[in-house]
Parts: structure tokens; sequence; C-alpha cells
């Protein structure tokens, strides 16, 4: 019995130890569970932070490579202005390349190394959009058709792609860059003083009307200088006065700016609302009694009639704007690259490029074929295409017209002349045995038809066009954009306009003994821009009948005055863009021409009308200063040019590029 229950206590324990082992390999099972649970918690903590650092480090190779494209674009326009006027055109790459068509080498941004990985930049310039086919490409060999677009949205801009790179990761931007512009500006002058070459002067300033020899000419005299500048111009310079204009739009002088009231209309305005800016280093009124030579301190200048309403914004704090040397460039792009007399591309128009004559040139504006029609044509008359046989072409395809110099100039241009200054045989010079000037590059600019205006008869005047209508009923000279460039001078010979309304346009001021606001009476609609580019003179043909007894003097009229002679408008209306490079826009015979049926307001041919902008050398006249003859000038900004610019119109060359638009983009440019 005893043993019996040993027996059975033995057993017992036997099966608690079984139980025990059987615990104590669940336990290890146990324990080597969370052990490797703890391990895979570890891994995905460290795995979680390693990712979170490469996206953080992501995040900040992105922000670093776009800061490398922005400091790669600030390079480039850093180099812009320092590199001078040319420096857009040697196609530019990274470290000091030229030449360069596309994305090649990286320079670093200076002092972005971190953590081992150092900022990159590259850029080049992208082809312009309008560039010629088969050359679309930056090209250095012809820049202007290659890189400028030459479209009226965007014309004389380029584009430059930018990439920035930071430890392989890349962004990249495309920046839009556009000129100061001379088209910003109703009227714009470098110097406030009459062109030295035909301004009369006597040494002694006291005595007026000047009847001295052109200020050119006078030994000692500096005329050509700002008068803010050190030693100022000399005081027996002409130091023009605005007498009774009407800016009405923006104005921009990069030269002391003096004010005079008119003859009957004693006030000078600038500027229609607050947002037009009005740019010179100083507006003088004489009533301030400013300096003035002393035959301006008499007179009606010195009352208190003579003011100045200041509608727009005076700004005295100028960026003197460029002009360009000449309008070689225009020329480039009409042959596309070069400008040459003889070669490929000269005398005719050429497809993918422009149109381009040797010698004077007479352009017709025929507008379209009909009211249907957008292609536009021109009727060009040039004695080395078709023998001086009027020929009609369509537009250029680049929209740029130039007329070339074949020789030396035999005339020195001067308003007060006897001669209309042209080659013989032409629509204003009928006189074929007239050839002394057969080597100008001149360009007589007008709108079909020309039936001549014998002493002032206007022409008629639809409303949609303004004078100078086609030969198709109620078409304008033109409906497409187009640059109408010169080597020596362009002559405007009829009104030129393109379709307009009198609704909507802007409000003004008319210059009367009591100013009151009154809307712009026609103003230019639609995209079709004209430009007018001379590397001289731009001026209205104004022949007068009689001879002067000495040409070159100022108020030296054929005897009785002189007539308006057949050609002479009366109340022109111009729809341009203006810049007369090494000139002014003027008027022939300016201080002659008795008054003709139609003209309005006391002067000899009525109303000058600009729609568009004017840029100048110097001060130009429209009119003699007593008010007798020539025009009273009827200044309108176009808002259009803004947008719409005509072809490649050559810009300011002082480095004055501005970004006006920039986009980041992906791979796909």
């Amino acid at each position: 019995m005893l043993m019996t229950r040993a027996r059975q206590l033995h057993a017992c324990l036997a099966r608690r130890r079984r139980a025990a082992a059987s615990e104590s390999g669940f336990s290890l099972v146990i324990a080597v569970l969370v052990l490797a649970a703890a391990s895979l918690l570890s891994f995905a903590a460290i795995d979680g932070v390693t990712g979170d650092a490469q996206l953080v480090r992501n995040s900040l190779d992105q922000n670093r490579a776009l800061d490398a494209a922005q400091a790669g674009l600030a390079a480039f326009r850093q180099q812009l202005a320092a590199g001078g006027a040319s420096f857009w055109q040697s196609c530019p790459g990274v470290n000091g390349a030229t030449g360069v068509t596309g994305l090649t080498g990286e320079t670093a941004v200076p002092n972005s190394t971190d953590a081992g990985s150092t900022e990159y930049y590259s850029y080049f310039e992208l082809p312009a959009t309008t560039a010629p086919s088969g050359d679309d490409k930056c090209d250095p060999a012809n820049p202007a058709s290659t890189i400028l677009e030459g479209n009226s949205v965007a014309s004389n801009s380029f584009r430059v792609e930018v990439r920035g790179t930071s430890n392989n990761v890349s962004r990249t931007i495309v920046a839009e860059l556009a000129p100061l512009s001379f088209l910003n500006y109703v009227w714009f002058t470098n110097y406030e003083d009459a062109d030295p070459e035909y301004a009369n002067e006597t040494t002694n300033p006291g005595g007026y009307p000047p009847a001295g020899r052109p200020e050119s000419t006078v030994s000692g005299l500096h005329c050509a200088v700002y008068y803010w500048a050190v030693g100022g111009r000399s005081q027996n310079c002409t130091v023009l006065a605005h007498g009774a204009y009407q800016f009405n739009g923006p104005v921009h002088s990069n030269d002391d700016m003096f004010v005079c009231g008119g003859n009957g209309n004693p006030y000078t305005i600038f500027g229609r609302t607050p947002a037009d800016a009005i740019e010179a280093p100083n507006v003088f009124s004489s009533t301030f009694k400013e300096w003035k030579p002393s035959y301006f301190e008499g007179g009606s200048c010195a009352t208190a009639q003579s003011q100045q309403i200041m509608t727009g914004t005076p700004n005295n704090n100028v960026t003197t704007l460029a002009l360009p040397t000449d309008a070689t460039q225009l020329c480039k792009t009409a042959e596309g690259g070069a400008c040459l007399t003889t070669g490929t591309n000269v005398n005719g128009c050429f497809t993918g490029y422009g149109c381009e004559f040797n010698g004077p040139t007479t352009i017709v504006l025929d507008g379209p074929t009909s009211s249907s029609v957008a292609e536009n044509q021109m009727t060009v008359t040039n004695a080395n295409f078709h023998s001086d046989v009027p020929t009609k072409v369509n537009y250029p395809s680049n929209g740029v017209v130039y007329v070339n110099a074949t020789g030396s100039c035999t005339y020195s241009y001067t308003p007060y002349t006897n001669e209309n200054q042209l080659y013989g045989g032409t629509t204003l010079d009928t006189n074929s045995g007239d050839t002394d000037n057969a080597g100008c590059g001149d360009a007589v600019v007008q709108a079909a038809p020309y039936t001549g205006t014998p002493n002032g008869t206007p022409y008629s005047s639809p409303t949609s066009c303004g004078n100078g209508t086609t030969s198709v009923s109620g078409v304008c000279p033109y409906t497409q954009s187009l640059t109408i460039g010169a080597a020596n001078d362009v002559i405007i010979a009829s009104s030129l306009t393109t379709t307009s309304t009198s609704s909507g346009c802007a409000a003004g001021w008319y210059t009367n003994t009591q100013p009151q606001a009154l809307p712009e009476t026609s103003c230019p609609t639609g995209s079709a821009t004209l430009g007018l580019v001379a590397n001289h003179e731009v001026r209205i043909f104004h022949p007068v009948t009689g001879t002067r007894s000495i040409v070159g003097y100022e108020l030296n009229c054929p005897s009785g005055g002189g007539l308006n002679g057949t050609g002479s408008l009366v109340n022109p209306v111009v729809d341009a863009a203006i810049l007369a490079i090494n000139g002014s826009f003027t008027v022939d015979n300016l201080d002659c021409g008795a008054g003709g049926s139609g003209v309005t307001g006391g002067y000899g041919l009525g109303q000058l009308t600009v729609n568009g902008a004017t840029a100048t050398d110097f001060f130009g006249q429209p009119a003699e200063s007593n008010g007798y003859t020539g025009y009273s000038n009827n200044y309108w900004y176009d808002s259009r040019l803004a947008t719409d610019l005509p072809p490649y119109f050559p810009q300011p060359t002082n480095n004055g590029w501005q970004v006006v638009d920039e986009e980041e983009c992906d791979t796909s440019c």
C-alpha cells in the first residue's frame, strides 16, 4: 500500500516536470517572437527615418535647384548689363562661351557647397518662334532674326532657358526679356535742341528770330549736349520751348524741357491722366523765370498765361535711354544677316526674310486687295527694282522693309530750302533730270491713291480710315504690321492710317483759353502697327511755291510768303511709331506757306495728328513759332504699342532689358 502511494507521487512529479519542460519551450518561442518583432520595429523605424531624411533632402535639393536657376538668371542679366548692347547677340553660354546653341557645361553657384553638394547653373538663349526656317537656332551671324521675336505681341523680346542643379536634382525656368522701349512714350527726345546741322543761330542770343548760320558752323558752339550736363549747353544754342503742344500720353526726355505758351493757345499739355509718366530731369515754365536766352524773356513767354497743364505725373528720376547709332540692324533683318547693296536678298522681297531696295524708293501702302482679304500689298517704285516701273508686292514675311543707300547723298538736309531733296522721276519730283540724289537711301511713304493736294486741298476722310484711303473703298492703307527703315530719310507724303474707331477713345485735353476735357477723335484698332525708322530725318512732305533768296535761313520765304505747293498735306493723320535716330521729326518748309482750304486752327496746314509714338535725337518743330505756318500738333499715345509692336522696331541700346515673364517648365522645354 505504502509502495503504491510512492509510485503515484513519483508519477505526479514526473507529469509536472514534463509540463514545466513544455512551458519552458513555449516561453522560448514567445521570447524569440518578441525579440523578432522588436527587431522589425527597429528596422522599420530606421527605414522610416532614412526615408524621411531622403524626402527632406530631395525637397531641399528641389528648392536649391530652383535657387540655382534663379542665380543663373541673375548671372545672365548681370552679364547682359555689363556686356554692352551686343552681348545678347553672341548666343552666350556659361563660363564665357559664345555661340552656344544648347545647355552645355555648368557653373557653380558661389558659396553654395553644403554637405558635399554644390549647386550649378547653365543657360542658353532659345531661338525665336519667328526664326527663319533652316536657321531656327541662336545664330550669332543673324541674331536679330534668330533670337529676337518678330511677332507683333512679343516683338524684340527674347527668351533664355536656365537650368539649376543640386545633388543631381534639376529644375528649369524660361524667362522672357524685353527692352526698355521708345514705344512707351508719345514723345521722346534725346536733346531738347534743334538739330545743329540746320538750326540757325547768331553768336548773340539776343536776336530773334535767329538770322545767322547753322549751329554746326558757328565756331565754339557745342549744341548737341544736355542742358543739365556739366558746363551745360551753350547759351548761343536754340533752347526750344513747347508752345501749345498737346502730348496726350507719357513723355520722356533725356534733357531738360522748357515750356512757353503759343500764339493764342497758351496751354501746353503733358499727359492724359495721372497714369501717364512725364519723365525729364527738369521741366521749366517760363513763368518760373528760369534761365532763357533773352529772346524768350519777353512777350507771352513772360506772362501768367504761359503755363503748363500737368495732367500726367512728373518724374525727374530719369533713366537716360540711348538711341542706336543707326538702323543697320533693320537692314540686316531685311536681308537675313548682312547689309549689302549687291548679292543675295537685295532689291526685292524674299521668302522668309524682308524687302531691301537700293537707292531712293517710293512705297505706296495699298492695303488689302479687298475688305475680305487679309493680305496687304504695297506698290514699290525704285530704279534698281523693275527699272522704276511701279510694282505691286505683298508685305514681307518678317514685316521689315529697308531702303539702303548706294552712295553718299549730295544734299545736307534743311527744312528751309527750294528743292524737294529727292531724286528725279519719282512721284514727288517729276523732274527726271534731277538725279543728283540717286544714291540716297530715302523712303517716300504714302497711301494710294496719290493725287496731290494743290494749295492744301485735303484728302477725303472716311470714318473708318482717316485720310489717305486705298483704291478699295473704305479699306485703310494698312491692316498688317510693317516696319520701314531708311539709311537716310523717311518722307511722309500722305496720311497713313489703319482701322480706327471714334468710340471708347481716351479722354484728353484741348488747348484753348479755357481748357476742357475732350476725347480722342479717332483711335486705331486691331493689331496692325506701322514703324517708320530713319537714320536721319522723318519728314512731312511740304513744298512751297516760289524761290528763297538764301537757302537754309529760317523765315527767308519766297516773295509773298510762298504758297503751299502741290502735295502739301492739310490736317494729316499718321498712325505710326516714328524714330529719327540722328535727326528729328519735322516738316519741310515749316516756316512758309499760306493757309489753304480746309485749314483750321490758324496754322498754315492745320493740325498734324499722330496716333502712336515719336522718338527723336533732336527736337523737331511742326510749325514756325509765330503760329501762322506749319501744323499745330495733336499727339496721342497709341496704347496698343505696349503689346502690338511694329516688327523689329529698334530699342534703346543701354542694356535696358527687363524680365517681363518667367515660368518654370518641365522636361518638355
